[in-house]
């Protein structure tokens, strides 16, 4: 009993569950609701043990979330380009309603506009679409602007080094007035672009895994900014003392008024949003070219009394429904047809009605005998205008006429269950692809046969695995097939090529250049060109020849039926060539290039990983001897 009392002892006297958050700067006012939900014990009481991880200068939030280093964080609208790009991210909340970024510019640099900002030096936060936007929409963009890496530091504008930065309303504005710089603030609202900011998001994968997590991380946090914004002097004491923020108490102060403007607390719950809110903001990053028009929401924004998706399960308990509803409602049909007993009838019908399926009861010559109210739904015709009609001429497109009567003389002539599936027509023009269970029943007493057709709308399910399909086997950024596609498509042309002794040329690419696009413009911008890439290779080569994204800027193209060596160096000199060419994105003028290894089969291997790991020994040959150049294995030492 004393060791167990000793044991006690030293146990915390609360252990929650770990949880990381990662914010998108250094300890400030801009996220006080975060450690008034730590200090208050707010987290605690849903069981959580939070710990919140400081940004670094030109880190991005999203990374350290989707890498596994952080389970949520605070990210800019920008999420929404994540988003397209294949990120599964998912905005939990919006803590600021309207958002802080802005850019500040010196009125002695001869600034008055936008316009002005044309040849000056300025400096861009990585993630600031909505400034490039901002930009854009002004006509200001391209090679007109000087753009440099954001230091971080307003130092660079106090002194001149810059005509103008990307500044956080909240806080880069207090140091700038105290040093009595005469600037100008240019805010996106002012153009119409009214985004949100500092949004707390997640990825799927934890909302999946956790959903239980996920909702009380959330209601805490939002608890914790209620009570910031409402006790600002008692938060500002407690940043001071805790957790070690670069700046000063009238800071700080500055901070919290500014973004009560921005978070309207008085007006709005905290966390709140709106989806056509959502859509205006993609539909702002359309409008230049940022994103497609029409962008998909589904699964981007939380829900918070949202269940989960049994769709699947509805299927299966559909499809089950079905085989064993086929031959009890056969039954029960017959059984309506001859006795006419008025019970029987009504739960029949109330049966027959109720179902989740479509159920179309037709005769030998096709014309319909039955038709539910799902059939209607689905269809849109009502009863009275089918019965009697042949449904080939109103439900059945043209092109799936003939393989649908052999189903139908299939199920008449066999007397079988038979399952199909294909595409119906609705009385608006559309079409909707639907899984079929057909089933005879013979009238004992010699009168017209009749099928009772159960159809289940699968459109949606067909489309969801397609998508699936598709993002399982291409790269989200490039549309390219990614490794494990190029890989599979690699291994069919080493088969094919084994087997009629045909030759094949593998190369490798790797870009030149590239992490200084990262690294003085930001992700966003080295996607953006990643992209072109993507959409350059593509052109080259032909229609059997494969172009794939093996990873961060490694591209890859397989070459069949290839045997004159002097081809493959043709498309490398090719490739190169394009990919010289300036890329123009975000604004700016990118100068790249590429180092290729070629490997030919079956001289410098006769596997697909040896193919690879000589192409890939042949790039970096390349590489060595400077860049921009392709080197063949054959030639390796």
């Amino acid at each position: 009993m004393l060791c167990s009392l000793l044991a006690c002892a030293v146990v915390p006297a609360w252990a929650g569950e770990p949880v990381r958050l990662q914010l998108k700067w250094q300890h400030q006012f801009q996220f006080a609701g975060y450690y008034a939900a730590l200090e208050k014990g707010f987290y605690r009481d849903v069981g959580l043990d939070v710990t919140l991880i400081e940004a670094r200068p030109g880190e991005e939030p999203v990374e350290a979330v989707l890498s596994g280093e952080a389970d949520y964080g605070v990210g800019t609208a920008d999420l929404l380009l994540w988003r397209h790009r294949g990120a599964p991210v998912v905005v939990l909340a919006v803590i600021f309603q309207h958002s802080p970024l802005a850019i500040a510019a010196r009125r002695d640099a001869g600034i008055a506009n936008l316009q002005d900002l044309v040849g000056k030096r300025l400096m861009l936060e990585p993630a600031a679409a909505e400034l490039l936007a901002l930009l854009q929409r002004e006509g200001v963009g391209g090679a007109q602007l000087s753009l440099v890496p954001h230091s971080f530091d307003v130092a660079d504008l106090l002194a001149g080094r810059v005509a103008a930065m990307s500044v956080y309303t909240t806080d880069e504005t207090y140091p700038l007035s105290r040093a009595g710089l005469d600037y100008l603030l240019f805010e996106p609202r002012a153009a119409g672009i009214d985004f949100y900011g500092d949004n707390l998001f997640t990825t799927e994968a934890e909302l999946a895994a956790h959903p239980e997590r996920v909702a009380a991380f959330r209601a805490a946090t939002l608890r914790g900014w209620a009570y910031a914004m409402a006790h600002v002097e008692e938060v500002v004491d407690l940043i001071l003392t805790r957790w070690d923020s670069p700046h000063e108490r009238a800071h700080l102060l500055h901070e919290a008024a500014e973004m009560r403007r921005l978070i309207q607390p008085e007006a709005i719950a905290p966390g709140a949003m709106r989806v056509d809110r959502w859509h205006r903001i993609a539909q702002t990053y359309a409008s230049v070219g940022m994103l497609p028009e029409g962008l998909s929401l589904e699964g981007f924004l939380y829900e918070p009394r949202r269940r989960p998706d049994l769709a699947w399960l509805s299927w299966l308990a559909a499809a089950g429904l079905a085989l064993a509803l086929l031959a009890g409602i056969a039954g029960l049909y017959i059984r309506h047809l001859r006795r006419r007993a008025e019970t029987l009838a009504d739960w029949y019908r109330a049966v027959y009605e109720a179902a989740p399926l479509a159920f179309v009861v037709f005769d030998r010559d096709c014309q319909v005998v039955d038709w539910n109210r799902r059939a209607e739904f689905l269809f849109g015709w009502r009863r009275d205008e089918v019965l009697g009609r042949d449904f080939r001429e109103f439900l059945i497109p043209d092109f799936e006429r003939g393989r649908l009567e052999g189903v139908i003389r299939e199920v008449l002539d066999s007397g079988r269950h038979v399952q199909n599936r294909n595409w119906n027509l609705t009385r608006s023009g559309s079409r909707v692809l639907c899984e079929w269970m057909n089933a005879l029943v013979r009238d004992a007493n010699g009168g017209t046969d009749r099928v009772i057709a159960l159809g289940l709308d699968i459109t949606e399910r067909v489309e969801l695995e397609q998508r699936l399909e598709r993002s399982a086997h291409f790269d989200a950024l490039t549309n390219l097939p990614n490794r494990t596609l190029f890989l599979d498509r690699l291994g069919q042309a080493v088969h094919l090529a084994t087997r009629h002794g045909h030759g094949l040329a593998l190369l490798f690419i790797d870009l030149d250049g590239f992490k200084a696009v990262n690294d003085t413009s930001g992700h966003l911008c080295g996607d953006q060109v990643l992209h072109e890439v993507g959409v350059r290779l593509a052109g080259v080569g032909r229609a059997s020849d494969t172009v794939g994204r093996l990873g961060g800027d490694e591209f890859g193209l397989l070459l069949p039926e290839i045997d004159d060596p002097d081809g493959a160096y043709r498309v490398a000199r090719n490739c190169i060539a394009l990919l010289a060419k300036p890329f123009e994105v975000c604004g700016r003028r990118f100068q790249i290039g590429a180092s290729i290894g070629i490997a030919h089969f079956p001289a410098d291997g006769d596997t697909p990983e040896q193919l690879l790991a000589a192409a890939d020994r042949a790039m970096y040959q390349a590489k060595r001897a400077g860049g921009n150049d392709h080197a063949p294995a054959s030639e390796l030492p």
